[in-house]
């Protein structure tokens, strides 16, 4: 009976501990690599690595990402897929206007993790990827950005407004042919719709050709548009995406400095013991506040209020800022460790 029990108990064990809500803590989420700037009506694609107590890779039950408009309180909500790696996700969110998104990340059955504050950028073309918006071509072909357009196309797509991405199908074939068989001069040129005249274009080096390759697409003589394509070696062959930019649109304005003293908050302790020191701030309008990382764990800086800029995952010795303009009470805590809290106060 005694060996029954004993063997009884065992078992529970291991399979209470084999899941992960079970192993207990918490997880971090991190972006896998840097991300391109969003750009509001287009696709944003980023990869997210998920690890138990921000050590070990592990696969959730769902991860589920929520977004929030600061301004008009929008919201967008989706899953992340999976990829083959433990622990690795692929996330593509289309954000439906311009401004400062907060957003999220639940990787169930652990707690949701505050990520960076997004600032989504306009179209530089207006109103998104639209019917209405310009569309250009894209090439790649054996040549010279001398004279971008004289040699045979062996690649070309349509890209509307101001990103376009391939992904699957045919042309991917055609594109990864050209790439592997490259031995001259290649370039990729962006040209004024179907039959228009060369844009911008970059060339492409096959002697330097990386599994990642970023081609610099400069306007061609007195032109306005210039770019960017990245070229991925995949399993299937090359995948590119190509960034078109409007070098003559007007640029964002920048809020003036202020006269404000800016004040720092340290991240003092070890392991889960954190505090934030001091835990309460009070500060004039218009002040800087940088958080710094002294511990020996990484932390988030996350508000209760959709005013308030999320930091992410703060490593030890990294640190985080961001300005107070608008006198009121702002709390904020650690997603992680959320014994952590503070409060700012601005006047």
């Amino acid at each position: 009976m005694r060996t029954r029990w004993l063997l009884l108990t065992a078992l529970v064990a291991a399979m209470t501990l084999g899941s992960p809500a079970a192993a207990g803590g918490w997880a971090s989420v991190r972006l896998d690599e840097p991300a391109s700037a969003p750009v509001a009506g287009l696709a944003w694609q980023t990869g997210l690595i998920v690890k138990q107590h921000d050590v070990n890779p592990i696969d959730v039950d769902r991860l589920r990402i929520d977004a929030t408009h600061r301004e008009s309180g929008q919201t967008i909500t989706t899953d992340a897929e999976g990829t083959r790696t433990i622990g690795h996700y692929s996330v593509e969110l289309t954000f439906p206007e311009p401004g400062t998104w907060k957003w999220t990340v639940t990787p169930e059955p652990f707690p949701t993790v505050a990520m960076v504050t997004l600032s989504v950028a306009a179209s530089p073309f207006g109103g998104g990827a639209s019917s209405a918006a310009p569309a250009y071509r894209v090439t790649v072909a054996p040549g010279d950005c001398a004279k971008p357009t004289t040699g045979p196309v062996k690649f070309s797509t349509t890209v509307d407004a101001a990103i376009g991405r391939v992904r699957t199908g045919e042309p991917l074939k055609v594109l990864a042919e050209l790439l592997n068989e490259a031995t001259v001069p290649t370039v990729v040129t962006i040209l004024d719709g179907e039959d228009g005249p060369a844009l911008a274009c970059g060339a492409v080096d096959p002697a330097t050709l990386a599994d990642v390759t970023s081609v610099a697409l400069q306007p061609v003589g007195d032109g306005a548009l210039a770019g960017a394509a990245v070229l991925t070696r995949t399993d299937d062959g090359w995948s590119m995406e190509t960034v078109v930019v409007d070098t003559a649109a007007p640029a964002r304005p920048i809020a003036p400095a202020t006269d404000a003293a800016d004040v720092s908050v340290r991240i003092l302790g070890i392991g889960s013991a954190a505090v934030f020191d001091p835990p309460l701030l009070q500060i004039a309008a218009g002040t800087s506040v940088t958080w710094v990382n002294e511990g020996d764990l990484a932390h988030t800086i996350t508000g209760s209020s959709v005013s308030f800029n999320d930091s992410g995952m703060i490593d030890p010795g990294a640190s985080f800022s961001q300005t107070f303009g608008t006198p009121g009470t702002y709390n904020y805590l650690c997603d992680p460790h959320p014994g952590m809290v503070g409060t700012i106060v601005v006047e």
